[in-house]
């Protein structure tokens, strides 16, 4: 692994470097959007993690206390700067209040401030220019209507600083619900019925990630199932595994990171080698002008008798249409190195091609596949003495 530290200077050059295969950006949408205009017909392969607004929805039989603890880690977690940051709050009406109370009381409970101390809760604004922005979408959020609320806390004097902020009554159409803000803040709205939760956190540009809080597991895979976004948490928010894909839609970006999706853009299939017939001591491929070689004794058993499944092997691929780069070649299979566990109404077990089986013992063989397993079979009891 080489790590190129720098900033946007060092990642352009990267991208229009001719060595570089496969580039995995994250970052804003703007500057995903600038790299895949970049790389259009350079045949290099993206994957795009960009910006989010993810929305957290709390149902009215969720348990609140432990909603509240999610909401709290999802938007003020790293100051807001998460791209997958539940800066959308979507509560059903009936307990709207209850749990905007709950989050303000817990929001005085929040310290504000040296980043590198372990009892902060919310650090610093990584630059001058983000909290320009910050306060620009807050003051558009006040003008258009939404109500404010900053807990009493102190900013330290020197640094880039903001207090976690809560907006209520705010509309679907404000900037403060619709644009990634990347900070502190959060946006709370209300909603009445699954499909207007569903139709209100589909309206945004992102698809990156969502949370679901209800104890009916048949509305979690409901609610699952249509929103549109990349990672949908149940009863949690920001819970990672590293076996999972992670990715989003539309302006959150596309390709997928961790587990074998992520490996898929990173990796490209190719076709075995030829592999040597040991039973002929030659290959089985076509001549440089793609005709078939022709019959010989190869293609003959002992007696001179003609073999005709030798001759399909190296000319049904050209009776198949095949092209000549491809056609009469003795394709072997990729040795898998995995160990499949076979459990056929009893006890099993599993056992490698070299390991010689016991008497008692039988071999289980898939048809294609080398893997192989041994039943475990219990000796009858036998008597000593006349007794069992």
């Amino acid at each position: 692994m080489n790590i190129v530290t720098g900033d946007g200077h060092a990642g352009a050059a990267l991208v229009k470097s001719d060595g570089v295969d496969k580039i995995a950006f994250t970052g804003s949408t703007e500057v995903g959007k600038a790299i895949q205009r970049e790389l259009a017909g350079t045949g290099k392969k993206l994957t795009l993690e960009l910006g989010g607004k993810a929305a957290n929805i709390i149902f009215d039989d969720a348990a609140l206390d432990q909603a509240v603890e999610g909401i709290v880690n999802g938007i003020y977690f790293n100051q807001g700067h998460v791209c997958c940051a539940g800066s959308r709050l979507l509560v059903q009406e009936s307990i709207c209040e209850p749990v905007v109370e709950k989050l303000k009381r817990r929001l005085t409970t929040l310290r504000v401030g040296d980043p590198l101390d372990k009892n902060t809760d919310v650090g610093a604004i990584n630059s001058q220019q983000q909290l320009d922005k910050i306060r620009e979408l807050v003051e558009s959020g006040e003008q258009e209507g939404a109500e404010i609320y900053q807990p009493p806390c102190r900013l330290p004097e020197q640094g880039y600083w903001f207090a976690p902020t809560v907006f209520t009554n705010v509309a679907q159409s404000y900037r403060i619900a619709q644009e990634e803000i990347f900070g502190p803040v959060l946006s709370v709205l209300t909603f009445r019925t699954p499909e207007e939760a569903v139709e209100k956190a589909n309206n945004t540009p992102y698809g990156l990630s969502a949370g679901v809080w209800t104890e009916k597991g048949s509305r979690i895979l409901w609610m699952a199932e249509r929103l549109r976004a990349g990672v949908v948490w149940a009863n949690t928010f920001n819970r990672f595994d590293p076996s999972s894909p992670f990715g989003g839609y539309k302006e959150s970006g596309f390709g997928r990171e961790g587990g074998r999706h992520g490996w898929s853009r990173t990796c490209s299939s190719r076709a075995p080698r030829p592999a040597d017939d040991p039973r002929e001591g030659r290959r089985s491929l076509f001549r440089a002008d793609g005709a078939a070689p022709p019959v010989g004794a190869s293609h003959r058993d002992r007696l001179g008798r003609l073999r005709p499944d030798r001759l399909r092997r190296d000319r049904g691929s050209a009776a198949l249409g095949l092209p000549p780069t491809l056609a009469g070649r003795r394709m072997t299979r990729l040795p898998v190195k995995k160990t499949y566990k076979l459990f056929i109404g009893a006890r099993f077990r599993v056992r490698s091609q070299a390991v010689p089986t016991r008497p008692r013992d039988r071999m289980l063989r898939a048809p294609l596949g080398r893997t192989s397993a041994t039943p475990c079979v219990r000796p009858e009891p036998r008597c000593r003495n006349g007794q069992a």
